[in-house]
């Protein structure tokens, strides 16, 4: 008998409950964030850079409270090749537990960046043959603090999500 451990992968924007939230309701043992960060953010404006790594923060801290395994992985989310690829080899890694003899499902959220970055984790999931997933927000971030509390989509503890 295989124990399955259902894995998420996390392309982090400016998020916090479309990122969590999903994990929390479907479950899992390890989170994989790809985010903008170590040298691929040298380049970018340093606000943006520093509220990326509050949410890279806040999120690692709430999937932790919740007894995941977190992995952060620092790529340049701009870059359509480069998202294609680290998202990639996160599912090749994974995929790769089960000649140890795991079941491993592998949940990709298409919800938690900005558009390029979705249609990349789309195109790599669907390739690869794993589950992409799509969290519909409640509402939107009204102000500066309800961003920081919730990020740009606010979804409720267990939302409506769509497998894409």
């Amino acid at each position: 008998m295989k124990t399955i451990e259902k894995v998420h992968i996390i392309p982090l924007g400016f998020e916090r409950s479309v990122a969590v939230n999903p994990v929390r309701t479907l479950g899992g043992v390890r989170a994989h964030i790809v985010t903008i960060g170590g040298k691929f953010a040298e380049k970018y404006n340093s606000k943006m850079v520093e509220k990326q790594r509050y949410f890279e923060k806040v999120v690692i801290d709430d999937l932790r409270k919740m007894d995941i395994d977190v992995k952060v992985h620092y790529a340049d989310l701009f870059d359509f090749k480069m998202a294609i690829g680290v998202i990639s080899r996160i599912i090749l890694q994974e995929k790769s537990r089960e000649k140890e003899g795991r079941k491993v499902e592998i949940y990709v959220n298409i919800s938690s960046h900005g558009r390029l970055v979705s249609v990349a984790s789309a195109l790599a999931s669907w390739y690869h043959g794993v589950k992409a997933y799509y969290v519909f927000p409640d509402r939107y971030a009204k102000d500066e603090n309800e961003e920081k509390e919730f990020g740009r989509s606010i979804c409720g503890k267990h939302p409506r999500i769509l497998e894409v």
